[in-house]
């Protein structure tokens, strides 16, 4: 194995471990009093943070030209990748379904699709809106 391949694997484990830690505290700490009233809410919330930071993250690379040695690999890859959560939202999604609870599986699924995509598009927005204000001051 190069040491590219290894040093990759490093950035991602870095990476990773924080997006995993900061998952927990999220979901088992800031939010542990949140009951699961219909659907499990932690979930939907830590994936829409994650996906407002993808779109975010991303627009500014983009726009700025900015680049940072494996920052994307670091965030996208290792950090975004542990911290949001599609395996736990697909077990929560057939949870739903094996109990019974139909409506609420359906309401879960579309609002776990609808709204990150709306949270990266706002992200993007967001950052753009904020670098042409930079830029014109």
């Amino acid at each position: 194995m190069s040491m590219r391949l290894l040093f990759d694997a490093l950035v991602f484990l870095i990476g990773g471990t924080a997006g995993t830690l900061l998952r927990y505290g999220i979901t088992h700490i800031w939010l542990s009093h949140i009951k699961y009233f219909m659907i499990p809410w932690p979930t939907l919330i830590v994936n829409s943070i994650g996906s407002f930071l993808i779109g975010a993250l991303f627009e500014l690379f983009k726009k700025t030209g900015i680049v940072i040695p494996h920052a994307e690999k670091f965030l996208f890859i290792g950090f975004l990748g542990a911290f949001t959560t599609f395996s736990t939202y697909s077990l929560e999604s057939i949870n739903l379904l094996r109990g019974g609870r139909y409506k609420q599986a359906l309401i879960y699924v579309s609002l776990s699709n609808i709204i990150p995509l709306l949270f990266v598009i706002i992200g993007c927005c967001m950052t753009m809106f904020f670098l042409n204000l930079y830029k014109n001051s």
